[in-house]
């Protein structure tokens, strides 16, 4: 198994949650596709764009390619549920009426997080 190493983490980097916590957050594939978009974005993103791109990731499709259906589905799980968790973890802030979402006090160190396991373990995109 490979250790994190601590040079990998700075202060800025730390996430402000349990292990218990940060690990329940991240359990999911489409958390975790909303955090990594999130860090890799300078600006906020609109739910919709969020939807299309994980549409598109799980559908192993470009963005043009995604059925609005898929894209709905993504939607529906997103508002309804992923983004209440990650807001309430810090990992985002979601602003409900206008439906954008910006990065929040703990997505760059979940993202780290993330980065790393994905470089670790065997991957595989679901749908959940």
């Amino acid at each position: 198994m490979t250790a994190i190493q601590p040079t990998l983490w700075s202060r800025d980097n730390s996430v402000r949650l349990t292990v218990e916590d940060a690990v329940s957050v991240i359990t999911n594939s489409r958390r975790r596709h909303i955090i990594t978009l999130i860090e890799d974005r300078d600006e906020k993103m609109n739910v919709g764009e969020l939807a299309e791109a994980i549409a598109a990731i799980e559908a192993n499709k470009e963005i043009p390619e995604v059925s609005s259906e898929e894209r709905k589905n993504v939607y529906i799980a997103l508002t309804q549920l992923h983004l209440e968790t990650l807001e309430e973890s810090g990992a985002v802030t979601y602003h409900e009426r206008s439906k954008h979402v910006d990065r929040g006090d703990t997505t760059s160190g979940l993202a780290q997080l993330i980065r790393h396991f994905e470089s670790v373990c065997e991957t595989e995109t679901g749908n959940e």
